[in-house]
């Protein structure tokens, strides 16, 4: 017995147009940097901003925000003073690490 749910379709990659009837392939994935654009899985840093990406609005986006996110929380470490003093070596030493690992 022939199983017509669309599950074979679903986990092989194809859909079929119901216009044409023609097998297309499928892929929730960006062309450019292979994000799926959920967010919380793939990182944003990985996308290449590209005009031809599929997702890279929403990975802007996360980008800003954490980038909003991470200011506030150094203002707010370099105003308690030695409170934070460890976690601002921390953070200070991984900043800086980062940035010499992206060409800085």
């Amino acid at each position: 017995m022939e199983n017509n749910d669309g599950a074979n379709e679903l986990f092989s990659g194809g859909t079929t147009n119901n216009l044409t009837g023609a097998k297309e392939d499928y892929s929730p994935y960006c062309p450019v940097c292979d994000g799926c654009g959920e967010e919380g899985c793939c990182k944003p840093t990985n996308c290449s901003m590209s005009p031809d990406g599929h997702y890279c609005q929403t990975y802007l986006r996360d980008l800003k925000i954490a980038y909003i996110c991470y200011m506030e929380l150094t203002q707010k470490m370099f105003e308690e003073g030695d409170k934070y003093k460890e976690l601002r070596e921390f953070d200070e030493k991984n900043y800086d690490e980062a940035f010499d690992r992206f060409g800085g």
